[in-house]
């Protein structure tokens, strides 16, 4: 699904439902729906699943708006089901026959602005008591910046501070183009359950030819 800023991987299920609207003007009505599974199905989200519970209620989301939509066209008659297209309907399955743990990992997946076609894949612990195992948007919005100023950092060696789950670090050092990408990206924490986190983010992103690297202070 094609978005127009990182910081839209945020945004509640409701907006995520306006920004279907805007992209598949005919939706819900059947073949928007198959398009809209495709785009949930790319390989990309196969790998790097989202967090079962806004997985979960998204979907929900989903599943009210057909419904409104079919009601609104008289579609709906006593005993009758509303109509869900196949392919949206398997997705749907699986997210509410998934197992959701306490402490749920998943994956939380940002576009680059410049390239919208290339993913980040950032690992979460959504429930867990440490803050560094969580995305915030302060981190996002400051890799949001960056991308949208990349003279700033351009050829040079970034340290960050903190880093967390290495969103902002890995926004900069894979979502610029090459040319326009820091020399070195160094990223630290301190808190050992938040450094091997990082430490698996940074390992997942480093398949993309970049250069990054992490401290443990």
């Amino acid at each position: 699904m094609q978005v127009n800023t990182v910081a839209a991987q945020l945004a509640p299920a409701k907006v995520v439902i306006e920004t279907i609207k805007k992209l598949f003007p005919s939706w819900p009505n059947y073949e928007s729906q198959n398009e809209v599974a495709a785009q949930l199905s790319i390989p990309h989200f196969k790998q790097f699943p989202a967090l079962q519970k806004s997985w979960r209620f998204l979907f929900k989301m989903i599943e009210q708006d057909v419904l409104s939509y079919n009601e609104r066209l008289d579609v709906i008659k006593e005993n009758e089901e509303f109509v869900v297209s196949d392919d949206l309907m398997e997705l749907i399955v699986e997210a509410h026959a998934a197992a959701i743990s306490d402490n749920e990992s998943g994956y939380i997946s940002f576009q680059s602005i410049s390239n919208p076609s290339q993913f980040i894949p950032i690992k979460v612990i959504q429930s867990h008591n440490q803050v560094g195992t969580k995305v915030w948007g302060a981190g996002v919005y400051l890799g949001e910046i960056l991308q949208r100023e990349p003279t700033l950092l351009q050829g040079k060696c970034v340290l960050e501070l903190g880093a967390g789950v290495g969103i902002t670090g890995l926004l900069i050092a894979r979502a610029l183009p090459p040319l326009q990408r820091p020399s070195k990206v160094i990223m630290t924490d301190f808190h050992h359950e938040v450094v091997d986190l990082l430490a698996y983010n940074i390992e997942i992103n480093n398949n993309y030819h970049v250069n990054l690297s992490l401290i443990h202070i």
